[in-house]
C-alpha cells in the first residue's frame, strides 16, 4: 500500500515517486517460495533504521547456501477441468479454456566449505486465462437511429415557440448519421444478448509468461564478519 514500506535483506524496494514498492504494477516484488528464508512484519514502534512509513514496515531475507547441498523443485497447476463454471459465462457453452503452470526449482550449497555458499533459483509462470465479462453496446435499432423506448433525445436544430428543443418524433432520428459515427460503430461488435444493458457477453483469452531467476553468493570472513551479493 501507500504508507508501507517494503525491504529485500534490508535493503530498499520502493518506487519513491509512488510511494510503493518496485516491480510489475507498482505491488511487491514477487519472490518465489523457495527464495524466502524469512519475513518480518514492523508495525509499529520499530527503530530509527526502519522509521521512513506510517504503515508496516515488511522485510524480506532471503536464502543463502549452507555446508551442505540442498535443492528443490515445483509445479503449481490450476486447470479449466477442476473449476466451476463463472458467474458470467454463458450456461450453454463449455469453461472457456483456463490453464495456469507455476515452475521451477532451486539449488544451494558451499563453494568452499565454512566460507563460500552460492544459492540459486528459478520461477516460470505460464497462464492462458479466459476473460469473461460482459458490456452495453449499441443495439441494431440505435445504430439506425431508432431511440423508441428510451428516454427523449431532442432535436438541436428545432425550436419550440418557448425556445425550448423539441424531441425527435417517435424518439428517431431522422437525419443521416455522422458518417465518422457510422465508422466507429462498424468497430463495436453486435449485441448478443438480449436488452440494451449488459447485452453483449464477451469472453478473451489473457496471455501471461514470466520468467523469473535469482542468485545469492556468500561468502564469511570470520564469524563476525559476511559479505554477500544478490
Amino acid at each position: 500500500g501507500f504508507h508501507n514500506s517494503f525491504l529485500v535483506d534490508g535493503g530498499d524496494n520502493n518506487n519513491a515517486f509512488f510511494a510503493q514498492a518496485r516491480g510489475r504494477y507498482r505491488a511487491p516484488y514477487q519472490f518465489s517460495n523457495e527464495v524466502v528464508q524469512e519475513f518480518r512484519v514492523s508495525s509499529n514502534s520499530y527503530g530509527a533504521e526502519l522509521g521512513r512509513s506510517g504503515g508496516a514496515v515488511v522485510n524480506v531475507v532471503t536464502k543463502s547456501g549452507t555446508n551442505q547441498f540442498h535443492g528443490s523443485l515445483l509445479e503449481f497447476v490450476r486447470n479449466d477441468i477442476f473449476d466451476a463454471k463463472n458467474y458470467f459465462d454463458s450456461p450453454s457453452n463449455r469453461i472457456p479454456p483456463f490453464h495456469q503452470n507455476q515452475f521451477g526449482g532451486s539449488v544451494g550449497g558451499p563453494i568452499l566449505k565454512n566460507r563460500t555458499f552460492f544459492f540459486v533459483n528459478y520461477d516460470g509462470q505460464r497462464v492462458h486465462k479466459s476473460l469473461t465479462q460482459t458490456f452495453s453496446v449499441p443495439t441494431v435499432a440505435m445504430r439506425n437511429g431508432d431511440f423508441s423506448g428510451l428516454p427523449l433525445i431532442y432535436d438541436p436544430n428545432s425550436v419550440s415557440a418557448n425556445g425550448q428543443r423539441l424531441p425527435f418524433p417517435g424518439n428517431r432520428i431522422p437525419y443521416p448519421l455522422n458518417p465518422i459515427a457510422t465508422a466507429l460503430l462498424a468497430a463495436v461488435p453486435l449485441p448478443n444478448l438480449p436488452g440494451i444493458a449488459q447485452n453483449l457477453l464477451s469472453t478473451e483469452t489473457q496471455v501471461v509468461n514470466t520468467n523469473q531467476g535469482s542468485a545469492r553468493l556468500d561468502h564469511r570472513f570470520t564469524d563476525r564478519d559476511n559479505v554477500y551479493l544478490r
